[in-house]
């Protein structure tokens, strides 16, 4: 399981170093490496209906196979989870965000037992070409995150995702 193209050679690429955002050209430069990031790492990159399971564990199940995972997902393990969740949420897309970071972190449980060092990671969602309204998860190790975050290519995830983050912070989690 080892994404394609390393984070590195997308900066290398891209002409993205410490102080690239202050390039006249920084957010083309954002939007060509972030369309391979996100080709190439992105999760759960499908859509299903909140309450199709079905649908979801099958998308979910495809893209990790695409990413080089053989994450055990269960239906009845979301099923309870969506049961936790549909009596104080509101809305499919909310219930869907809870799904995706459920089966997030338990795919971040699974490859640490695997002791790998990629883990999938939240971000903000406004990035060109992506819909605002879907969240961004990423494989990616924490160096790279850390690059990327510091790099300004990428930015902290907010709402529902923080939860599910590994990284996320006690204060962070407060504020949904």
């Amino acid at each position: 399981m080892q994404p394609r193209t390393p984070v590195k050679a997308l900066f290398d690429a891209h002409g993205i170093g410490p102080n690239a955002s202050r390039l006249p050209d920084f957010e083309q430069r954002r939007a060509q490496l972030l369309f391979t990031l996100l080709k190439e790492r992105a999760f759960p990159d499908g859509w299903w209906h909140g309450d199709d399971l079905e649908s979801a564990v099958r998308v979910m199940q495809g893209r990790f196979a695409d990413l080089g995972l053989v994450a055990p997902l269960d239906l009845k393990d979301l099923q309870r989870s969506a049961r936790g969740h549909v009596v104080q949420l509101e809305g499919e897309d909310v219930l869907r965000r809870h799904l995706i970071g459920h089966v997030v972190r338990e795919a971040n449980g699974f490859l640490a037992g695997l002791e790998r060092a990629h883990r999938f990671y939240a971000f903000a969602s406004n990035l060109p070409s992506w819909n605002p309204a879907e969240p961004v998860w990423l494989l990616l190790t924490a160096d790279e995150r850390t690059q990327l975050l510091a790099a300004g290519v990428l930015h902290l995830a907010s709402g529902i995702e923080r939860r599910y983050d590994p990284i996320a912070t006690p204060k962070l989690e407060e504020e949904d």
